[in-house]
């Protein structure tokens, strides 16, 4: 073979195997961000934030533009990412520069400038004053409500239209929904789903892309006109808006626990992600001409030509804030269900290639902005590839919730033995974590229960916490580190463990389990199978296989529970799957009975032994096929039932979650355990 030729295909094989990892291609940009910033801080006049780098000037905005929280929420970011000092003072400083806010002349948009800005700043240090804020903007965001129409208004009145909504106006909602959940005030959410409810009816076509201007009558609330402003014409999907839509309704999901939220999102994700370029990073419209589904310039609403200097053969146009926007919402929509992988990976091709030379600006470039080639309004030809100071945001802004999801490749899931800890077998993935005891703590408890082990969504942490127990620090894991163990399983189901259910009482094995196999184990999932020996229940012998299989992206995993009897009745027997609702210690607050099949419920910590302010948790078990739900005579346990033949799988889910994580209402977590 040439020996060219040869050497070639070698770079080529050894390019694939040496993919940087994603936490390096991190720690890469934002060391980079940290020298464009600083840069960019110590420059700024006092009455000014940065816009864009145009025509080789440095273009600021003033204080009351509608981009003016993105610089200090990026500083933010950074001090979150850094824990550097620096940072957080550089972000202080020029999140009081937006103190006026309320005060000044705005529109819809004060959701993008107080929530970037003082959003992050309360999250990260907890001032109350960034919280007044917070109440303060959303009290005057909703003086823009219409309760005829549904919606906030965009747009003061104009030629064009008297009461336009933009698909953008989505994202101001976040404010609406996190001030209520902050303050207590209701209010706020109340109209921030009123106007989503508004917007997933009159905004989205039939192949969930959107328009992005629905012009409304104010006094009907009747749909005038849909158009758009910055896309290529009337009927397109410009891509900056489809990511508007799918970061929005994803975090009304998260903030509202609303399961029709994260079926439009999941809609929106369905039609975005088969249209993106091989490299992840969108054109600035998916049907501008130049691309596979492009309309011609006849098209209603198109632009003038005369202004729109496109010409066959010209390569379209990418808009990289639209990218990182769209990888930023992939990322979240991830959490709350990815079997598949694909928003993970859609979301990892995109940041990868915003991290590459062709996007990523070089030190003391770019006006030292962070990414290149956005787009803001090709419609018009205005903001044509250049820097973005939203782009900026939310690339950060993915990364960071990227560095919490894992790395594909990286171990997202774990189930081991754990001799270390009596024989305990634990089991995770990113988001939820147990253990199920073994031989060693046999009378303390016997229990085939689940014990919960809460965490923070993001990584794996149990090896970890028992490697600190063994190392001499006691008690490590009933202390805060990002998760602990707070949930008292006794004896009991616990958090979703099954028993044979016998005239009306559960029937527990006589030991724990005694022996186990591990079926499968790789990065992103693991099988294993525990034994428990035989038992007497009500004079017949039962011996049971529980096989449970760990995914990532999910809060639900899958149990596979196989009885095996001989003698019963019928040659059947009712099996229980259920909750432990820990009535002594009356930790339930909120419970889940009205949805066939589903069991769950939201309570108080219930570990004596774990730290103060642990929180809330929710525990659930679905098990489709049954009618009811049910609690026990004793009211111990809320269960579902179902009759099973000796040897026959009874296949059931239990899930749970932190109220410290992402999902932090018990409306949320129900909506979660409805849509399992």
């Amino acid at each position: 073979m040439n020996s060219v030729l040869f050497a070639a295909i070698l770079s080529a094989v050894t390019s694939c195997f040496s993919q940087e990892p994603m936490s390096k291609l991190t720690e890469r940009v934002f060391q980079r961000a940290e020298v464009q910033f600083t840069a960019l801080d110590a420059r700024l006049p006092e009455n000014k934030m940065p816009v864009t780098f145009e025509d080789g000037e440095v273009k600021d905005g003033k204080l009351n533009g509608w981009t003016s929280g993105f610089f200090p929420g990026s500083l933010w970011l950074l001090y979150e990412y850094s824990g550097d000092e620096r940072f957080r003072e550089m972000a202080e400083r020029q999140t009081a520069k937006l103190d006026g806010i309320v005060d000044m002349k705005t529109h819809h948009d004060i959701g993008f400038q107080v929530n970037s800005s003082f959003g992050n700043g309360y999250r990260l240090t907890g001032k109350p004053e960034y919280l007044e804020m917070m109440r303060a903007a959303a009290a005057k965001l909703c003086t823009r409500f219409n309760p005829v129409v549904g919606c906030t208004r965009s747009w003061d009145p104009g030629k064009r239209w008297d009461y336009p909504v933009i698909i953008d106006n989505m994202m101001n909602l976040e404010l609406l929904m996190a001030a209520s959940r902050l303050t207590g005030d209701g209010s706020f959410a109340e109209i921030a789903k009123t106007h989503a409810n508004t917007t997933m009816k009159n905004h989205f076509r039939d192949d969930f892309s959107t328009w992005h201007v629905v012009a409304y009558d104010e006094e009907t609330g009747a749909v005038l006109k849909k158009q758009t402003s910055q896309g290529f014409c009337d009927d397109s999907a410009w891509s900056r808006g489809q990511a508007w839509g799918l970061y929005g309704y994803t975090m009304m999901f998260r903030e509202s626990g609303c399961s029709t939220y994260l079926r439009q999102a999941r809609s929106i994700a369905s039609f975005i992600i088969p249209l993106l370029p091989e490299d992840g990073v969108p054109e600035w419209d998916f049907n501008a001409p130049g691309t596979a589904h492009a309309f011609g310039m006849d098209a209603k609403g198109a632009p003038d030509p005369d202004k729109f200097k496109w010409k066959e053969g010209d390569p379209v146009l990418r808009d990289s804030s639209a990218g990182a926007i769209i990888a930023s919402a992939l990322i979240e929509l991830s959490t709350y269900g990815d079997p598949d992988g694909v928003y993970l990976r859609t979301a990892e091709k995109i940041l990868r290639t915003l991290a590459s030379p062709e996007y990523l600006s070089e030190e003391g470039e770019n006006g030292n902005f962070l990414i290149r080639h956005g787009v803001t309004n090709l419609h018009n030809w205005s903001g044509v590839d250049i820097p973005l100071t939203y782009g900026d945001y939310y690339f950060l802004e993915a990364l960071l919730r990227y560095r919490k999801c894992g790395t594909p490749g990286e171990e997202k899931v774990m189930a081991r033995y754990v001799p270390e800890r009596r024989d305990d077998f634990v089991f995770e993935n990113e988001l939820v974590a147990g253990r199920i005891y073994g031989k060693a703590v046999e009378g303390n408890p016997t229990s085939p229960g689940i014990d919960i082990l809460v965490k923070m969504p993001g990584r794996l942490v149990t090896n970890e916490w028992y490697s600190k127990v063994s190392a001499g620090e006691r008690g490590y894991y009933h202390r805060d580190h990002g998760g602990k163990d707070c949930y008292q399983v006794g004896v009991s189901l616990g958090g979703g463990a099954s028993a044979p259910f016998i005239g009306g009482q559960l029937c527990y094995p006589a030991t724990n389990y005694r022996s186990y196999k591990v079926l499968k184990s790789t990065p992103r999932k693991a099988v294993f199978v525990l034994r428990y020996p035989a038992w007497e229940v009500d004079g017949i012998t039962v011996s049971l296989d529980k096989k449970i299989t760990v995914t990532p992206g999910t809060y639900f995993l899958k149990c596979e529970d196989t009885y095996v009897f001989h003698g019963a009745p019928g040659d059947t027997m009712q099996i229980a799957a259920g909750v432990f609702r820990h009535p002594k210690k009356d930790t339930v607050e909120e419970e889940l009975l009205d949805c066939p099949g589903r069991y769950a419920l939201w309570e108080k910590a219930s570990d004596t032994h774990a730290e103060p302010e642990e929180g809330r948790i929710g525990v659930a078990v679905v098990m489709p096929g049954t009618d009811g739900v049910h609690l026990t005579g004793d009211g111990t346990h809320g269960i579902c039932v179902k009759t099973v033949k000796s040897g026959e799988t009874l296949t059931y889910w239990f899930g749970s979650c932190w109220g410290k994580g992402d999902i932090q209402t018990p409306e949320a977590w129900f909506n979660l355990v409805r849509a399992q």
